[in-house]
């Protein structure tokens, strides 16, 4: 009595010498399958293992698997709707497929004809190179109704390829009805890129508008710890990334108000000091303020007269000092 495996075999090569198309398995991936089935323990393992085989781009592999699997799991329905649908992804790959080989040899006659040709004028009398161009013209021709027909079958599964078979078409032969599907393609093609823009756009803006969200958050949170100087670089980052918000507008203007306050409060507090002669502890609090408001030129012209005045000071020091002895 032969092992069910053995059986599975037969019958998948059964199905390949009576050429199944869909199936062209060798016998080694036939066994293989067969092996496999002898010991499943389920159809969800049949189901994974033919989705592992698809998601390694082995398609027939997959689908030799599941129509085997349908003597052991004959009424399971998720085995049927995967073969339907592995089945549909075959068919389109092998069509796909021969159409770039049929665009590819077009292709090559469409550029090769005009050497041809341009050979045959320094050869008049060379009846072969005559035939050779009667023959590929011919033969160009006959490629015109294939390309069309590649349009027609492509034109929902992918109509960038349909519309490559269906512009080549029309270099042959530029009848109306071509040049009316052409437009129907290019104009699909047109559609699909513009709605793929819009998602592109919409994903980036909800990115840009998180991004504005997480630096207001981070900006409030600074600012409630007192780091106004980097609150304020949060609220210039989300300006940059959304120069047009309100509320990023609304926060830049109330902390501007408030590093204005910060930094008037401390310059005074450095003009007392500077009075009091408190000259270096002048200087640290008038570049504390610096850092809330760097462009405050008032800030730096009396730091530069501070730190004048406290070298003349260290000068002066220097040559009173008693020299040792």
């Amino acid at each position: 009595m032969r092992k069910p495996a053995t059986l599975v075999w037969i019958v998948l090569m059964v199905n390949l010498v009576a050429g199944c198309s869909s199936l062209p398995l060798s016998p080694q991936q036939s066994r293989e399958i067969g092996s496999f089935l002898d010991s499943v323990p389920s159809a969800g393992a049949v189901t994974d293992r033919a989705r592992e085989y698809r998601e390694q781009g082995e398609v027939i592999k997959a689908l030799g698997l599941l129509q085997a699997s349908k003597q052991k799991f004959p009424r399971n329905e998720e085995i049927r709707r995967l073969i339907t649908e592995y089945e549909r992804s075959w068919r389109l790959q092998q069509l796909v497929l021969e159409n770039q080989l049929l665009l590819t040899e077009t292709r090559w006659l469409i550029e090769s004809l005009p050497l041809l040709e341009e050979l045959a004028r320094g050869h008049p009398n060379n009846q072969l190179l005559k035939a050779r161009i009667v023959l590929w013209q011919s033969y160009l021709k006959g490629k015109e109704p294939e390309l069309v027909n590649c349009g027609i079958e492509l034109e929902q599964e992918n109509v960038w390829l349909a519309r490559r078979c269906l512009s080549m078409a029309y270099r042959i032969s530029p009848l109306p009805e071509t040049k009316r599907r052409l437009a129907a393609a290019t104009s699909t093609i047109e559609a699909i890129e513009r709605a793929v823009k819009a998602k592109q756009d919409r994903r980036e803006e909800r990115a840009r508008a998180d991004r504005v969200e997480q630096l207001l958050s981070e900006a409030m949170q600074e600012r409630r710890q007192g780091a106004l100087a980097n609150a304020m670089a949060k609220i210039d980052e989300a300006l940059k990334q959304d120069p047009e918000s309100p509320r990023v507008r609304e926060l830049l203007s109330d902390l501007q108000e408030q590093l204005a306050g910060e930094v008037e409060v401390l310059m005074r507090l450095g003009d007392r000091l500077y009075r009091n002669q408190q000259t270096g502890a002048a200087i640290a609090v008038w570049e504390t303020a610096m850092k809330l408001d760097p462009n405050q030129q008032q800030l730096t012209e009396r730091i530069l007269r501070a730190r004048t005045v406290l070298n003349k000071l260290e000068s002066i020091r220097a040559t009173t000092q008693p020299s040792s002895p």
